[in-house]
């Protein structure tokens, strides 16, 4: 199950937001794709650890 799953948009959204204007990075891993959130980005990583995007 991934992250985004459990938690509400808009909690993800102000979570992001929160550590972003606090200067933090994150590195949060999903196995599913959800919509991007605003100030997100996202990079996929296949099995061979090759970075697609």
């Amino acid at each position: 199950m991934s992250w985004r799953s459990l938690i509400a948009d808009r909690d993800a959204e102000l979570f992001l937001d929160s550590a972003l204007r606090h200067g933090y990075n994150a590195v949060l891993l999903d196995s599913c794709e959800h919509a991007k959130l605003p100030g997100e980005q996202r990079y996929i990583v296949d099995e061979s650890l090759c970075e697609i995007c």
